[in-house]
C-alpha cells in the first residue's frame, strides 16, 4: 500500500508539519511508491520538512514515480518542501516504472530535496532517475 502525507492550508493562516517517513516497505503498488505533498491553499503558507531513512520504494508500476513530492502556492502566499534522504540510512528507490523521485513545484513553491548518497537507481525503463517540474532542487 502506497504511503501519503498531505498538509493541506483551506483557509487561511500557516501550518507547519514536521515528517519522519522510517522502515517502511513500499512496492508493487498500482501508482507512487511515497506521496508527500505540502498545499498552501487560498491565502495560506505551509512548510513543510522532513526525512526519509531505512525504506525501500520498489517495483511501482504504470509509469509513477516511486516517490512523488509536490508543493503547491496556490491562490496562496505559498509553500516550502524540504525533504532528505538520510545519508547512510539504507534508502532504497529502485526498479519503479517512472523516476525514482519526482519533484512537481506550483508557483509559488519551493522545493528541496537531499539525496544524500543514497540508492536511487534502476528505475524509468533506465531513463532519467529524478524529474524537477517547477522551482524544485535535486541535490545528490
Amino acid at each position: 500500500m502506497p504511503w501519503h502525507s498531505f498538509a493541506n492550508l483551506p483557509g487561511g493562516g500557516t501550518v507547519s508539519q514536521r515528517l519522519r517517513i522510517a522502515d517502511n516497505a513500499l512496492s508493487a503498488n498500482t501508482g507512487y511508491g511515497l506521496f508527500v505533498k505540502a498545499d498552501g491553499y487560498q491565502f495560506g503558507f505551509v512548510t513543510q520538512t522532513g526525512s526519509v531513512t531505512g525504506n525501500t520504494i520498489a517495483d511501482n508500476r504504470f509509469g509513477r514515480a516511486g516517490a512523488i513530492f509536490h508543493a503547491s502556492g496556490r491562490q496562496a502566499s505559498g509553500a516550502v518542501q524540504t525533504l532528505s534522504l538520510l545519508s547512510g540510512s539504507g534508502n532504497h528507490i529502485v526498479g519503479n516504472a517512472g523516476p525514482g523521485v519526482f519533484l512537481y513545484a506550483l508557483v509559488p513553491a519551493s522545493q528541496t530535496f537531499n539525496i544524500n548518497g543514497n540508492d536511487v537507481s534502476g528505475n524509468n525503463g533506465g531513463g532519467p532517475q529524478t524529474v524537477v517540474i517547477g522551482t524544485g532542487v535535486i541535490n545528490p
